[in-house]
């Protein structure tokens, strides 16, 4: 059962990371054509 629970967390933690790439993508290719 505990690992359950480490498992779902670590899918979470993948998930925030993705989110976090494609915000941190979206800002390296935007910023630049705005300055």
């Amino acid at each position: 059962m505990k690992l359950h629970h480490i498992s779902i967390a670590v899918k979470n933690i993948q998930e925030s990371l993705g989110e976090l790439t494609k915000f941190v993508n979206f800002e390296s290719t935007t910023v630049p054509t705005l300055v």
